[in-house]
């Protein structure tokens, strides 16, 4: 089954997919500058745990039915609309509340279960994550598209936004480490709460293709 996927091509593109700013991406950064390196990674879970559920929702045939369903689509669309409109609220009220750079993050102070549902549900909301799975995804299997070649090749593009999330988690982590005031805290929030609003906008005008 490895052979009738086209490799080459496929790990390029999913690389080049995997970058493109969206909300789970903008997630990672905040999650890293809020919180540091262990929970924001810890909170990745929750995304992958999603792209599973979608995975296995293409490979049974039920992502591309749901997803040609004109008010299954709106519903989840607007779900997520209204799932960033609350993230970049709270963005906004939480601003300049991050803790310092020098407060130590452990385990025992931070609720690892919050970045972990966020992503989640950031994902589980994204009408663009399931076209991700249901149409980009296979495109690169060279072969008959049965659920293992399928599954194969959603497991390998979750391996590569792995990569990529854990670089944004990164990035952010070294942003935190120059919020050292609570006016540099609360313009960072305040830009993060923009651009989940901004990406509300976006997805409330998107269309079923």
């Amino acid at each position: 089954m490895l052979t009738s996927i086209d490799w080459t091509a496929f790990l390029p593109a999913a690389v080049l997919v995997s970058l493109v700013p969206g909300a789970n991406q903008l997630l990672s950064l905040q999650h890293g500058a809020r919180l540091g390196v262990r929970a924001a990674l810890s909170g990745l879970i929750g995304r992958f745990a999603a792209f599973g559920i979608q995975v296995g929702l293409v490979a049974a045939g039920l992502a591309a039915i749901m997803l040609q369903s004109a008010a299954a689509f709106e519903i989840l669309r607007w779900l997520g609309v209204g799932y960033l409109i609350w993230l970049g609220f709270k963005a906004f009220r939480d601003a300049g509340t991050s803790p310092q750079p020098h407060d130590a993050v452990r385990a025992g102070n931070v609720a690892l279960h919050t970045p972990v549902r966020r992503e989640f549900l950031t994902a589980m909301s994204n009408p663009k994550a399931y076209l991700l799975f249901a149409a980009f995804v296979p495109q690169f299997i060279t072969g008959p598209r049965d659920w293992v070649s399928l599954c194969v090749v959603g497991v390998a593009y979750i391996g590569v936004e792995a990569m990529t999330a854990a670089g944004h988690v990164l990035l952010g982590n070294s942003i935190r480490g120059r919020l050292n005031d609570t006016r540099r805290r609360r313009q960072v929030d305040r830009a993060t709460g923009v651009g989940y609003l901004g990406i509300a906008g976006s997805l409330a005008l998107e269309r079923r293709p």
